[in-house]
């Protein structure tokens, strides 16, 4: 008999001595031999209870092993070792608990391909795990796989219909299939299930703005912010949709509240920069400007900012110096105007996109010519910078505005009428993108990105072989190569890059 076996029979036998003896406390020796028989069918019972007992142990250990293998690193679902015992539902759902936790880890090293066959073998083994289903839509949401991420995710709530993370997440698929109507049911029943959560407001602001709709979307981060109140990025995207509506002044609250809620943070200051600039302060801008420099000196598109500021503050203080030390006639016959208030932002505007690099805007400004030298040279090249930088940011209205004054102190800069033709082109004012090309391209007949340009604007404005012509002109010119197979989904940009509008 084994060790464990023996122990477990004492056990049992002392139990048995114990209830035999409750049961007959007054035997006296007459009755001894009937109690010995009494106790050897007592010790055969118990011997046999102990062989099924320990047949019981070696069962349930079986699959505990295997999932001590299974922790460990061995691979879940393949190989004889790893298969469930038959018929047995324990063991499946344990298996497939495994495969699930093996997969939200490689989830999160962004092993999707691994994560998403870890996922299929955890609802094979179990389809009632409404969170593999939500995991692996995830997974396929990452990996593109749209339309098999939103039968996950009913899969998923077809399981568990509570699950407000489920909602949000079909609403972020639907969001990207331009589903919009979808999208906000979504997450409206995501608000049912969880109203506290800031999150699905964003989301709900987010959706408002991609419909141009930035009143309700300034409305939607108010309630945001009420819920989460310490959040300093809620601030600076209601103040952002706030501008694109002309709300200046509550623009700026917003900045500041950003700015109160985490001083450290560059974004609130670049926000409230960014408003100062389109309300004509220049010299608040560039406290602000200075301020964002000092906590994050790569913010993206404030640099090119903060130089055109710098320079249209230097233009005015030298035609205030020279208005003062001049007559008015000879002021006005030598002097270019100060430029005191940049322009004013649109109703609405493009979202910001992402900012180019100085490289590509340098290698453009040495393939056009640069405007004229002197007093008009220097604030026609801060305007142009001026403009430049709305574009990177995506304000596109104010580029336009800008880059006009610009055109009016220069009108032979080609670059000039390249940039703001560009800023049409992202507002889908496709005639004046137009007009602007076919300009730049008078002044340049070698400029071979406003060749392009125009290509990418006449065959969004449905003249294909317009747009074909031009498109066959810039690859002459040594645009581009594959100018053959180009299409209007391609990114293009006024300062050298190859590719066409983000759309």
């Amino acid at each position: 008999m084994s060790r464990r076996r023996r122990i477990l029979a004492l056990a049992l036998l002392a139990a048995g001595f114990g209830a035999v003896f409750v049961v007959r406390p007054q035997e006296t020796s007459s009755d001894l031999a009937s109690v010995v028989r009494e106790l050897r069918k007592t010790i055969k019972d118990l011997d046999e209870r102990l062989h099924q007992l320990e047949k019981r142990v070696k069962e349930v250990s079986r699959p505990a092993k295997h999932s001590s293998k299974t922790a460990s690193g061995a691979a879940v679902g393949t190989g004889p070792e790893s298969a469930p015992a038959p018929n047995d539902a324990g063991s499946k759902i344990a298996d497939g608990q495994n495969a699930y936790r093996l997969g939200t880890v490689q989830e999160e090293r962004q092993q999707f391909d691994k994560a998403l066959q870890l996922y299929t073998t955890a609802i094979e083994l179990d389809p009632g795990n409404d969170s593999a289903f939500l995991h692996r839509a995830i997974v396929n949401e990452r990996l593109g796989r749209l339309d098999q991420a939103v039968a996950d995710v009913n899969r998923s709530l077809a399981i568990q219909p509570w699950n407000a993370r489920a909602y949000a997440l079909r609403s972020t698929i639907y969001r990207q299939q331009r589903d919009y109507d979808r999208a906000f049911s979504d997450l409206e029943e995501a608000l049912q299930r969880d109203p506290a959560n800031a999150e699905y407001l964003l989301s709900e602001a987010a959706l408002e703005e991609d419909r141009g709709d930035f009143r309700r979307a300034s409305e939607l981060y108010g309630k945001a912010s009420v819920v989460a109140p310490q959040s300093s990025s809620i601030h600076v995207k209601r103040a952002t949709a706030l501008k694109e509506v002309g709300e200046l002044d509550q623009a700026l609250a917003q900045c500041a509240a950003a700015i109160a809620v985490q001083p450290d943070d560059a974004a609130g200051y670049a926000c409230r920069a960014d408003s100062y600039v389109r309300a004509g302060q220049l010299s608040s801008a560039l406290a602000d400007l200075n301020q964002v420099v000092r906590y994050k000196p790569d913010y993206p598109g404030f640099g090119n900012l903060l130089s055109s500021v710098r320079q249209l503050l230097d233009l005015n203080e030298t035609a205030a110096r020279l208005v003062h030390a001049a007559p008015a006639t000879s002021v006005a016959a030598n002097t270019a105007p100060a430029v005191n208030t940049p322009p004013a932002p649109p109703a609405q505007t493009q979202k910001a996109v992402e900012a180019k690099s100085a490289v590509r805007a340098e290698r453009a400004a040495r393939s056009t010519p640069a405007p004229a030298a002197g007093s008009n040279g220097r604030q026609t090249l801060a305007l142009l910078r001026l403009g430049r930088a709305y574009v990177q940011q995506g304000a596109f209205g104010d580029a336009i505005e800008t880059l006009a004054k610009a055109a009016e102190l220069d009108p032979k800069s080609a670059l000039i009428f390249n940039t703001r033709g560009y800023a049409y082109l992202r507002t889908r004012d496709y005639e004046a993108a137009i007009r602007d090309f076919s300009m730049a391209i008078s002044l340049n007949s070698a400029y071979a990105n406003a060749y392009w340009n125009r290509g990418v604007a006449r065959r969004l404005s449905k003249d294909e072989p317009g747009g074909r012509q031009d498109m066959q002109r810039a690859a002459q010119l040594g645009w581009a190569s594959r100018v053959a197979s180009a299409n209007p989904g391609l990114r293009v940009h006024p300062d050298g890059d190859r590719r066409g509008p983000g759309y």
